[in-house]
């Protein structure tokens, strides 16, 4: 229906922007939910997801406009169990979009390379700070 009404494009780029069901694709690695191993391996499969889509330049602004909605004030959260669940879980998409804004051999048709930049780069220093000392206030 979405490639009827609005075009392959948009329809290809729906498609790379929806997550797979992460918990299907554990399932079948036999990795189960309530497994320690769960949610690392969760939260890799995501970080690949990720990395993967934003090759593409359209895609990449999408996801980055998606991204920094949802998660580049993580200083805003109330502290506690879901914040550090998503300081983990974004903490390796931000490298991924820093290593995709900066391949100048494919450009992002954008003015924004530096303000994004500098926008994860503070988040980066943040979820950084908060995840050190989340971790040595749990040892």
């Amino acid at each position: 229906i979405i490639e009827t009404k609005f075009g392959p494009d948009v329809a290809r780029y729906l498609k790379m922007l929806t997550n797979p069901d992460f918990t299907v694709i554990l399932a079948q690695e036999g990795i189960d939910p309530s497994s320690p191993t769960f949610l690392p391996r969760k939260r890799e499969l995501y970080a690949k997801h990720v990395t993967d889509i934003i090759q593409d330049p359209t895609v990449c602004l999408v996801k980055y406009a998606d991204f920094s909605h949802n998660c580049l004030d993580l200083a805003a959260l109330p502290e506690g169990e879901d914040k550090t669940h998503l300081a983990l879980k974004y903490r390796p998409i931000m490298d991924a979009f820093v290593t995709r804004i900066d391949d100048s051999s494919r450009p992002l048709n954008t003015t924004m390379h530096a303000a994004m930049l500098t926008e994860l780069q503070d988040s980066m220093r943040y979820v950084d700070s908060f995840v050190s000392t989340s971790q040595a206030v749990s040892t």
